[in-house]
């Protein structure tokens, strides 16, 4: 009753006054249901975090007494929560097991509710017939049931795919007769969706005037009470940017901007609140279009503090939050450790049937069937990722996120080394800017399409790759010929012009690149007559404000920790490589190095030993998932090392480096990047050397020991990569052999004085 009567702070002092009193074993139930409604509460504020907890616990619990239904229910209510923050895979998967289980039970009503749901998830997924067909099952059966408010609930929904089919008139007409049915006084916040949707359909029929009428109604119908109380953030920011593209199209730039700010400010409301980077990126997957059209209006107006800040709050914000709140290095998730590890198990043993690197030939796995093979590992996936998940949406360290300060631009500045540039790259409504920030001045440039731009990165990633093809020197040495050019065109595309506003001092760039460059070498683009890496010192970060958030780069009170393992003797350089690190750092601090090899390389000690390190280096195989970022893994002695793996780690302040394939790599999702190297900096490393793609460990080896000569003679971490990086250059011209590693993090820095 609260609930529905919007008294939403009673409604969850009640309920967790429930939870408190059922709290003993004899009262699992009825304390399930209460965590049930609970979840519900949060998810309706829009707190999706706390939403999926309650809600992961609640199933839990009516799991453990037995109750499929209500555990089906509970998971239908996840499902719609996996939605809401943008994860339309997880929904599916999801959703298509309980409905199975709805249709078993006979609960028809949940079978069509869940349907809704799969429609929605199809939609957002570019499935628009699965999408339909998933919403007439839906309808059937509420139509049956006589359930009027929810067929229009439905109807929204379907309005809505029929304007992505092209058919904005049909949709137009659904949408308002649906408006009809939902009364604005009963159902406010349904009344506010149907006309969000009657607006958009207005909007492709070139109807504008009615548009903002629609708009108008969706505002003050969401704005429930009084038209004077702003809606819930998530339907609050899809008003405030329609009415600023309303503006726009009118000429009203100020209006626009405001519109535009406001909408960004609702989004920063919510996401703070989402805690993970993977949450986050989920839900900020489609909306984009919202801080790409504040930064635009910004950059054009010549506000250039506005346009930096947009452009910010569009990435990395969980990495940011996290460095700049609470940390508790103590911390733990929910799930138990056991149920990780079993989860982990499972999958690990499945996974050696795909991966080379995974096994021992004599160990590997068999099942004769390859279809049923992928169709368990898939499933195995599911349930790992999801267990990673819900462990470290238990973890204390990151329910405090949002609660930092954001630093200005002139914070930034003056945070910068008196040598260092930050070049920050970003989308901006098809092409590229990059903001060009140094202690004395910053300036934006607006660059090429992004179209062109990826389709020239992506030839050249995979030109460096194509390395390993070419066994004769004749032939490697005419594809460096090729490779020049693409790498002079980029030169001209991307730093021709941010590089012409630098001063002679400048020597390191900080580079802090979009999705579209993250994969591309910088330290290989060529002016046509030096690569950049002859004149810079290059290091980079996922956000520019990183600069004065991560810590110092520090050596810990432990000694440094060095694993190699050859991954059954595929690599057989990286033991060796390993025991040279070794040699290198002896004698250069308080206490000798750690070396664990083969067997002892493992995750567990790992775990072990890197806690208050302040350098570690792995020389092991890698591999990055693009498709399941969290399952990019170190293949350690007992097993792969997970992405979700790192996140538990406690580094303090450590240079990390991963001398393996791809460890690098990471999938960029709604400003958040996805895989090892920021699951390392949650875990408190302070730079990383890791690679962008599959690497030859002989060669690799050799720079590494470049690299640690330079780094033990008191150079810092970039300088000393540099400087390992022209030296193999002279006896590997062609840039794949040389430029696969890169620094993220605090590269400006020296680990050994």
């Amino acid at each position: 009753a609260l609930e529905h009567l919007d008294r939403f702070a009673e409604a969850e002092t009640a309920l967790l006054d429930a939870l408190r009193i059922l709290a003993e074993p004899e009262h699992r139930v009825p304390w399930a249901r209460a965590a049930l409604n609970l979840g519900r509460l949060h998810a309706r504020l829009t707190e999706h975090w706390e939403a999926i907890r309650w809600l992961e616990r609640s199933r839990d619990a009516f799991l453990e007494a037995g109750i499929e239904m209500d555990a089906a229910v509970a998971d239908l209510y996840r499902a719609r929560s996996f939605l809401d923050v943008g994860l339309p895979a997880e929904t599916i998967s999801l959703g298509e097991h309980i409905v199975a289980i709805f249709a078993q039970l006979k609960m028809s009503r949940h079978v069509a509710r869940t349907a809704v749901l799969l429609a929605e998830a199809h939609l957002r997924s570019g499935h628009l017939e699965r999408a339909w067909q998933e919403a007439e099952r839906a309808r059937e059966i509420l139509q049956a049931q006589g359930g009027t408010v929810e067929v229009a609930l439905l109807d929204i929904r379907r309005a809505e795919m029929l304007r992505r089919m092209g058919r904005p008139g049909a949709g137009l007409r659904l949408a308002q007769a649906a408006a009809e049915v939902l009364d604005v006084a009963r159902y406010p916040l349904r009344h506010a969706e149907a006309h969000l949707v009657i607006a958009a359909c207005c909007e492709d029929l070139g109807r504008i005037e009615e548009a903002q009428l629609a708009y108008r109604v969706a505002w003050e119908a969401g704005s429930h009470p009084t038209p004077t109380t702003e809606p819930p953030p998530a339907l609050a920011y899809r008003i405030s940017y329609a009415r600023g593209v309303i503006a726009e199209a009118a000429g009203d730039r100020l209006l626009a901007r405001g519109e535009y700010g406001r909408a960004v400010g609702y989004l920063t409301h919510v996401t703070q609140k989402l805690g993970l980077d993977e949450l986050r990126g989920g839900y900020l997957t489609d909306k984009r279009v919202v801080y790409e059209a504040a930064l635009r209006l910004a950059v054009e107006d010549g506000r250039l503090e506005e346009a930096f800040r947009y452009s910010e709050l569009g990435r990395a914000g969980a990495l940011r939050d996290f460095l700049s709140g609470h940390r508790l290095p103590e911390a733990k998730g929910d799930t138990p450790l056991s149920e990780l590890a079993a989860a982990k198990a499972a999958w690990a043993w499945r996974i050696g049937e795909t991966s080379p690197m995974a096994w021992d030939d004599e160990a590997r796995p068999t099942v004769a069937d390859p279809a049923t093979r992928w169709r368990e590992l898939a499933a195995l996936e599911q349930k790992l990722t999801e267990t990673y998940r819900r462990h470290h949406l238990g973890d204390s360290r990151f329910s405090f996120l949002g609660h930092g300060t954001v630093p200005t631009l002139q914070e930034l500045r003056s945070a910068l080394p008196g040598d260092a540039a930050v070049l920050s790259f970003d989308r901006l409504d098809g092409s590229l800017v990059v903001f060009v920030i140094t202690r004395e001045h910053a300036d934006a440039v607006r660059l090429g399409t992004v179209a062109d731009l990826r389709r020239a990165v992506d030839g050249v990633v995979y030109t460096m790759e194509e390395a390993e093809l070419f066994a004769d020197a004749a032939e490697l040495s005419l594809l460096e010929g090729e490779v020049a050019a693409e790498l002079a065109a980029l030169y001209r595309m991307l730093l021709a012009a941010p590089l012409s506003l630098l001063r002679e001092e400048v020597r390191h760039l900080i580079i802090v690149p979009c999705d579209t460059l993250r994969p591309l070498p910088m330290e290989a683009l060529f002016d046509g007559e030096r690569h950049l890496v002859e004149r810079y010192s290059i290091s980079y970060l996922p956000s520019a404000w990183l600069v004065k958030m991560l810590p110092s780069l520090g050596r810990g009170a432990e000694r440094p920790l060095v694993l190699a393992c050859s991954s059954h003797g595929r690599l057989p350089a990286a033991v060796e490589e390993g025991r040279r690190v070794v040699d290198l750092l002896r004698g250069r601090h308080g206490e000798a190095p750690l070396l664990l090899v083969e067997g002892e390389a493992s995750g567990e000690n790992l775990r072990r030993y890197s806690a208050g390190g302040g350098l570690v280096h792995i020389a092991s195989h890698g591999l990055f998932r693009a498709d399941a970022p969290l399952l990019s893994y170190l293949h350690l002695a007992d097993g792969p090392f997970t992405a979700g793996d790192v996140y538990d780690l406690r580094l303090s302040a450590a240079l990390v480096t991963l001398s393996g394939c791809q460890t690098g790599l990471g999938k960029g999702r709604g400003g958040e990047v996805l895989g090892l190297t920021p699951a390392f900096f949650f875990a408190g490393a302070s730079a990383l050397v890791a690679s962008r793609w599959q690497v030859d460990d002989r060669v690799t080896s050799l720079l590494m020991q470049e690299f640690y000569a330079h780094l033990v003679a008191g150079e810092s971490v970039a300088d000393a990569l540099r400087a390992a990086q022209l030296t193999l250059r002279r006896r590997y011209p062609y840039p794949g052999k040389w430029a696969a590693f890169a620094v993220w993090g605090r590269g400006w820095e020296s680990y050994c004085e």
